[in-house]
């Protein structure tokens, strides 16, 4: 009998972003902002000391340092990753169990919805309001009574771009027993971030990304903020080269660099 895929994934179809040269890439949104010359310079010095034909620091210590010292979190608190899409991927995969209920809200970025079907996870989508806010009392309710055991959403929201004030976040955290991922991709052009609260949680973690506010979409690379069990336990579950040299070398370049990054971030 000849092979034949499995019907998770026999319908799935590959993703085709837009091709060509844009100045504005909106679908994708990248930064419109080229790298300053002098900022290649000092990524290129770094670059030819890589061992090509060694392995990456599996901790990618001076990355994670570079990036706490940029955000003003400790680096123990923190897991790097190809890109923050690896790590949803890796939370919904190995946090989230299959007779588990996982919440995700509408609209909301929809590659918690993909790897949620793709893994065979038990999704719920809470719908919200009329006006795209969400409704926190509701979703408490929701995720209690339902006994849900994660729920992840973006804040600010792509693609709504409303932002949750990060009392209403903290206050959803601490009335759920469900692990609350918080993917804070936008947050750099927003001022409601709980990055500095994982520790004073057990469910909480924080998703950020250098793709958009950072402009490194090219060399794919984001970061898990959480308190120092979550952090044990995803550093066990991820591959252990999962963030290549290069990748480590030109992130820890880039972020050291905190009045470039706050230039670029205000421009965009």
């Amino acid at each position: 009998m000849p092979y034949k895929l499995n019907d998770r994934i026999s319908n799935l179809t590959p993703y085709e972003p837009i091709l060509g040269e844009y100045k504005i890439r909106l679908d994708a949104n990248e930064s419109s902002l080229s790298m300053s010359s002098e900022m290649i310079q000092k990524i290129m010095e770094q670059a030819v000391g890589v061992d090509l034909n060694r392995y990456p620091d599996p901790y990618a210590t001076d990355l994670l340092k570079a990036f706490g010292s940029f955000y003003d979190v400790s680096y123990h608190n923190l897991t790097a990753g190809n890109g923050s899409d690896e790590l949803i991927s890796l939370l919904i995969s190995t946090f989230c169990l299959e007779n588990e209920e996982l919440i995700t809200l509408a609209n909301d970025f929809s590659m918690y919805r993909f790897y949620a079907n793709t893994f065979g996870r038990k999704l719920s989508i809470y719908p919200k309001r009329k006006d795209f806010t969400i409704d926190v009392d509701g979703l408490i309710y929701y995720a209690n009574s339902s006994r849900a055991k994660s729920i992840i959403f973006s804040n600010p929201c792509n693609p709504t771009s409303i932002c949750l004030k990060k009392e209403e976040v903290l206050r959803l955290v601490k009335s759920v027993d469900a692990l609350v991922i918080v993917d804070e991709a936008y947050m750099d052009f927003a001022d409601e971030s709980v990055l500095k609260y994982v520790n004073d949680y057990d469910n909480l973690i924080v998703l950020k990304t250098c793709s958009k506010a950072l402009g490194l979409a090219s060399i794919r690379l984001g970061f898990a903020v959480s308190n120092k069990t979550i952090t044990k336990a995803l550093h066990a579950v991820k591959s252990p080269y999962n963030v290549s040299g290069i990748t480590q070398h030109i992130g820890t370049v880039v972020l050291s660099h905190p009045e470039y990054l706050n230039s670029s971030i205000e421009k965009l």
